[in-house]
């Protein structure tokens, strides 16, 4: 196009219209970072997985898996809405995402309340 040599890469470019100009503007997306912790007895499952490498603005599903005799309690870190939904949807809108899947010990010879929606 008709940016000056070395220009290319300035954000924001300054463009003195003196004539009729040619000009491209080429984006990439970025890259950021998806860290998922447990604490306690679990795991978690990531839709898509992709390790830790997502872009912004990615939508990722974490689901939490307890292991036998434990539940998922919660959820810490970067949360977005309820600390206790899961699955939970996440928009990844920061270079690094932290979010920890909490869970608990069940004691021998208790149940968990089953909520239905």
């Amino acid at each position: 196009g008709d940016v000056e040599p070395g220009d290319e890469s300035k954000n924001p470019l300054v463009i003195f219209m003196d004539d009729d100009v040619d000009i491209t503007a080429n984006f990439e997306a970025r890259p950021v970072t998806l860290q998922v912790d447990v604490v306690g007895m679990g795991s978690v499952n990531l839709n898509p997985d992709q390790g830790t490498d997502y872009q912004y603005g990615d939508l990722v599903t974490l689901t939490a898996v307890a292991a036998d005799d434990w539940f998922f309690d919660h959820w810490e870190g970067d949360v977005q809405g309820s600390i206790w939904k899961n699955p939970a949807v996440y928009e990844l809108m920061a270079d690094t995402t932290e979010l920890t899947a909490v869970f608990k010990d069940r004691p021998p010879g208790t149940f968990l309340p089953v909520i239905l929606n």
